[in-house]
C-alpha cells in the first residue's frame, strides 16, 4: 500500500502523539487564546468525590429511548436506574464543539471551538479530527479545560480520549497499535481498550489516590451510525456490544461506591444524528453559483451544514445574493449570513429574516440580546410558542454560533434528510431535534425541578471540587 505525502504525516504525528511526545517534536506549535465565562447550572446534588463521564459519541436521545424501551441496554439501566433526562446539545451539533462546550462549561462563542474544522489564525485551516491537527485542539482548548482547573487546585483527572488527551497522561496507555487503530478505524477495539484501561487505572490506586475527574470518551458508535444509519441493525449492534463491555466498569464502580469516597457517575453523549436519505455536493452548487470575477469562498463542509468564509473582494450585496440563490435549493434548509459584526441575515425559501446582535444588554448567563423586527429581547426568553418557535430557536443558535471567534461568515443548513457527505448513510451537525436532543443518566446526582432539558455546556459547572 502507498500512501500519500499527507497520509504518512497524518499517521506519523498521531503516533507521536499517543506516546505523549506530541508537544516535545512540535508537530504543532500557535498561539492560544483566553476566554472568560461565567455559569449557574441546573445539576444539583452532594458535593463528589469522584465524578465519572462516560460520553458515548452520537448517541442520540431517540435512538437511546428505542433500545431502552425494548430492554437492549440492561447494564446501564441496572446500574443508572430508570431515571433518564435530556441534554441539549450547542450548534453545531458536532462532536469538537459539544464536548469542548461539556469540558469549558462554556456555550458556544464562548470556547475558541467553532466546528470540527475551523479557520484559524492567518487564515489556516485545522481539522480537529485528523491526527495531525490534535495537539492544536490540546494547546488552544485546554487552559480552559475542567482539568486544568483541577491541576492548579492540586486535584488528580483523567482523560481516557485520543481527542481531548487532558488530565492524567499515563491513563490510557497507548502505543503504536492504538495509533494504527484510530488511523484504521478500528474502534470497536479502541474502546474495549479505553475500558479496560479505564477499570484497571481503578483497580491498581487506592481510594486515596483516585482523580476527582475521570472522562471515558467512547466513539465507535458513532463511526457505526455514520455508515450505516443511526437505527441501523449495525449500530444498534453495536450499542448492545458496547453495554456488554461497559459491564466490568460498572460493576466496580457499584461496589467501590461508599458513604467515605463517593462516586457520581453520568452516562451522556455529544450529539445525535440526522438519518440522510439523499446527498449531494454542497461545493459543486455553490461553484455553479459564485459570480465572476468572484474567487470561490473557503468551505468547511461539516455533514449537515457548511461553513463559508470569503475574502474581502465579496461585497455584503454579493453575498446576500448567493444566500438567496443557495436557499432556493429545494435541499437547503436555510442559509444564515453574517454583515458587519452584528447583523445576521436568514435566508429560507419563502422569506428573508434579519436579526442583530445588541451589546450592552442585561441577560441571563448564556443568553444575549437580540433586535427582531424593532423588538430587543434576551434569546433565552423569546417567544417559542408556535408558529414561531422553531424560527426563534434557529436564531438563538445562530446568535451564539456567529459570536464564536472562528466563526464564518456564512453557514448553509441542509433540509430534513440531506446531507453534504455523499458516503455517509447517518449525517449530523444540523438543528433539528434528532441532532441536538441526547441523553443523559445520573448516578448520585439529581436534576432540580424545571431542567428537564439540560444544555450540555451546564452539565459539569455545578460540581464543587
Amino acid at each position: 500500500m502507498r500512501l500519500s505525502l499527507r497520509s504518512f504525516l497524518t499517521l506519523f504525528c498521531f503516533l507521536i502523539f499517543i506516546l505523549g511526545i506530541a508537544f516535545e517534536f512540535g508537530c504543532v506549535h500557535r498561539t492560544s487564546r483566553s476566554y472568560e465565562w461565567n455559569s449557574n447550572s441546573p445539576l444539583a446534588g452532594p458535593k463528589p468525590t469522584t465524578v465519572v463521564v462516560l460520553l458515548i459519541d452520537g448517541l442520540g436521545l431517540s435512538v437511546f429511548d428505542e433500545l431502552d424501551q425494548q430492554a437492549l441496554l440492561p447494564n446501564l439501566r441496572s446500574f443508572f436506574g430508570e431515571t433518564r433526562f435530556s441534554v441539549r446539545s450547542v450548534f453545531p451539533s458536532l462532536t469538537f464543539p459539544n464536548i469542548s462546550s461539556l469540558l469549558t462549561s462554556r456555550p458556544m462563542g464562548a470556547h475558541p471551538v467553532s466546528g470540527n474544522k475551523v479557520q484559524w489564525v492567518d487564515s489556516e485551516v485545522l481539522n480537529f479530527e485528523s491526527p495531525v491537527d490534535m495537539p492544536q485542539l490540546q494547546e488552544i482548548l485546554k487552559p480552559q479545560t475542567l482539568f486544568e482547573k483541577l491541576r492548579q487546585k492540586h486535584l488528580r483527572s483523567w482523560s481516557l480520549s485520543y481527542s481531548f488527551n487532558f488530565g492524567s497522561p499515563t491513563i490510557l496507555r497507548t502505543n503504536i497499535g492504538a495509533g494504527l487503530q484510530y488511523v484504521g478505524e478500528d474502534y470497536d477495539k479502541l474502546d474495549a481498550d479505553t475500558l479496560r484501561q479505564s477499570l484497571h487505572a481503578f483497580e491498581r490506586l487506592g481510594r486515596d489516590q483516585w482523580p476527582s475527574f475521570v472522562f471515558i470518551h467512547l466513539i465507535g458508535l458513532d463511526a457505526v451510525s455514520h455508515l450505516y444509519g443511526p437505527y441501523s441493525p449495525q449500530a444498534v449492534s453495536y450499542l448492545q456490544n458496547l453495554d456488554r463491555q461497559l459491564q466490568p466498569l460498572l460493576r466496580w464502580l457499584d461496589k467501590n461506591d461508599s458513604t467515605q469516597r463517593s462516586i457520581t457517575t453520568l452516562m451522556l453523549s455529544d450529539h445525535g444524528f440526522e438519518k440522510v436519505s439523499k446527498t449531494f455536493e454542497i461545493e459543486n452548487v455553490i461553484e455553479t453559483l459564485v459570480p465572476r470575477n468572484h474567487p470561490t469562498p473557503l468551505i468547511l463542509n461539516e455533514m449537515r451544514m457548511a461553513a463559508l468564509h470569503f475574502t474581502k473582494r465579496w461585497s455584503a450585496n454579493a453575498k446576500l445574493a448567493l444566500a438567496q440563490a443557495l436557499s432556493q435549493n429545494p435541499d437547503v434548509q436555510a442559509v444564515l449570513t453574517r454583515i458587519g459584526n452584528s447583523q445576521i441575515h436568514l435566508n429560507l425559501k419563502d422569506r428573508l429574516d434579519i436579526l442583530e446582535l445588541v451589546p450592552g444588554q442585561s441577560c441571563r448567563p448564556y443568553s444575549f440580546a437580540i433586535r427582531y423586527q424593532s423588538r430587543v429581547t434576551c434569546s433565552q426568553v423569546l417567544d417559542l410558542q408556535a408558529p414561531q418557535r422553531d424560527l426563534y430557536k434557529l436564531f438563538e443558535n445562530a446568535g451564539a454560533y456567529f459570536s464564536a471567534e472562528s466563526s464564518p461568515d456564512m453557514v448553509i443548513l441542509a433540509a430534513n434528510g440531506v446531507g453534504f457527505a455523499k458516503q455517509y448513510l447517518g449525517q449530523h451537525g444540523g438543528m433539528t431535534a434528532e441532532e441536538l436532543k441526547t441523553p443523559i443518566l445520573m448516578r448520585n446526582s439529581v436534576v432540580t425541578a424545571g431542567s428537564s432539558e439540560i444544555p450540555i455546556y451546564e452539565i459539569l459547572e455545578s460540581f464543587s471540587f
